[in-house]
């Protein structure tokens, strides 16, 4: 009766000899028990095969176990380089809408330039003082001297002549007023350039009209794939090009040539004022911008590393398989 038994246990692992060593060497096959229950692959094998080396087994058993489940060794970070692609693409969506928001207060402020300026009379017996903060479209100048008092400033255009003031008239008929004032004393060279003004609100309507088809598709790409380029990382690239960069050298190059000589003010274009004038916290708000679009680059280059290297794999791949058709 025992021989009957161990001829039938024999038979049976014979018979489950293919399914239980795919995989395996040939030379591992040895080291299978023969009369015992059956086990997974990973886990039969016990011991050194006949003239192998001992490193060599302990490296391929500890490959096999980890292979159990069906998913290779080297396939188990892909889920979570996926995820961190994830959290890189979402974080470009958040980059944006930060972006976004600083963007508008900087546009909503009136702190693109602050300065002073002051008037002294003759003999020193009488002074006049402004304090003027100023944005793209209004400002405000604080009278100083006799009176204390503040008024709100605007701006007076010229399309046809290509230059603009800020004035404190009440009425646009004033402020227009008192910029043919200056055009017809030829002092037009003094005037403020128009096409940098709009130059700049360009740039800053682009980069925020970018933003926020960044943000969008920053959250499309990290649950999808799309297909078309502009929709992809791609396009991210694009979409954050670097128009806050433009706006503020268009305004820098506007500030050194005109405002911090003149405040660009009818009464200082007028008279003989001493003049401080440096740019406020607005024009700096657009450097946080540019700097959360640099940001999203970076963000957006780390989270493709993963498809990069499998990119440059495959060329390894396809070089060596063409070098080896070659020598045969």
């Amino acid at each position: 009766m025992e021989r009957f038994n161990l001829m039938t246990n024999e038979i049976y692992h014979r018979r489950r000899a293919p399914e239980i060593t795919s995989g395996i060497q040939p030379r591992y096959l040895l080291s299978l028990p023969r009369y015992s229950r059956w086990r997974h692959p990973a886990e039969a094998i016990q011991r050194t095969p006949r003239g192998g080396d001992p490193e060599e087994a302990i490296q391929h058993r500890t490959q096999r176990r980890r292979s159990i489940g069906g998913h290779p060794a080297e396939d188990i970070p892909r889920a979570q380089r996926m995820r961190r692609r994830k959290q890189y693409l979402l974080g470009t969506s958040v980059l944006s809408c930060v972006a976004i928001a600083l963007l508008g207060a900087a546009l909503g402020t009136d702190h693109w330039v602050e300065g002073n300026a002051t008037w002294v009379g003759e003999n020193a017996t009488s002074t006049m003082e402004y304090n003027v903060n100023y944005g793209l479209i209004k400002g405000t100048r604080v009278d100083g001297g006799f009176s204390s008092e503040t008024k709100e400033i605007r701006l007076a255009v010229s399309a046809k002549e290509n230059s603009y003031i800020w004035s404190a008239g009440e009425s646009e008929e004033r402020r227009l007023e008192d910029l043919n004032k200056l055009l017809a004393t030829g002092k037009k060279g003094d005037l403020a350039n128009f096409g940098l003004l709009v130059t700049t609100f360009v740039s800053l309507g682009l980069c925020a009209l970018f933003l926020v088809v960044s943000a969008g598709f920053g959250v499309f790409n990290a649950f999808g794939s799309p297909i078309e380029t502009w929709a992809g990382p791609i396009g991210l690239y694009y979409y954050n090009a670097g128009f806050a960069l433009l706006g503020m050298i268009v305004w820098g190059v506007h500030h050194v040539t005109k405002s911090s000589k003149n405040l660009m003010l009818y009464e200082t274009l007028t008279y003989d004022y001493v003049m401080e004038a440096s740019l406020g916290f607005s024009y700096w708000l657009v450097f946080v911008v540019l700097a959360l679009e640099v940001g999203n680059l970076v963000l957006v280059y780390v989270s493709q590393r993963p498809e990069r290297e499998r990119t440059t794999q495959n060329v390894e791949m396809d070089t060596k398989t063409a070098a080896t058709t070659f020598i045969y």
